[in-house]
């Protein structure tokens, strides 16, 4: 394993314009750096295409945020022809890039030595990552005095279908049923419109 003196030095010697600001424990060594010295790992790369992320909704996200992802792009230890390669963050890159950011934050995990090393822990640290499911978004839109739109453009749902969450979400006996399986989301909205969403009807 490279040591973290080593790693710094090689990063700031090959990689134009990085600045190291400081270690972040655990073998992680946090840099700002330009967005142009920064690329996803080819394999990444390719499973990325196989994806269809709301880009925008994400660099709306950033750019509220004052400019900087809530997590820090993560870089492999070996640059390559001078640019930092990501193996988990992808997609903020991209939306960095969208906005037309200069720099950003990278943190350079000296434990990456390939992109397996890579792949395998940014597999782990998505999963870890909460992600909203059903139960949260119904709770939640039901709850919620913000407009449809505002939360499609939160969450980068499509207003729609932020509407079939709020309708269900009204109907607690039918938010339960969509979440048990016996009937889906959209089925259920429908149904609440077709009963006017009077919960007598629906109870009937």
């Amino acid at each position: 394993m490279i040591t973290s003196t080593t790693l710094i030095d090689l990063i700031l010697h090959e990689v134009p314009g990085a600045v190291y600001l400081t270690p972040l424990g655990n073998d992680r060594y946090l840099f700002r750096v330009p967005v142009s010295s920064v690329e996803i790992a080819p394999k990444v790369q390719d499973q990325l295409r196989k994806r269809s992320p709301n880009i925008e909704a994400l660099s709306n996200s950033i750019a509220r945020l004052g400019g900087e992802p809530v997590y820090a792009i993560c870089a492999m230890a070996h640059p390559v022809a001078g640019m930092l390669q990501i193996g988990d963050g992808g997609q903020r890159l991209r939306a960095l890039i969208t906005q037309k950011a200069k720099e950003c934050l990278v943190q350079v995990m000296g434990s990456w030595v390939t992109v397996e090393d890579a792949v395998s822990a940014g597999l782990q640290m998505n999963t870890a990552r909460y992600e909203m499911n059903d139960e949260d978004l119904l709770n939640f839109v039901a709850k919620s005095a913000m407009s449809l739109q505002t939360i499609a453009d939160l969450t980068g749902m499509s207003k729609s279908a932020v509407e079939r969450y709020k309708l269900v979400g009204n109907v607690p006996i039918l938010a339960e049923a969509v979440l048990a399986g016996f009937i889906g989301m959209t089925i259920a909205a429908e149904l609440v419109r077709t009963c006017g969403e009077d919960p007598n009807r629906l109870a009937a």
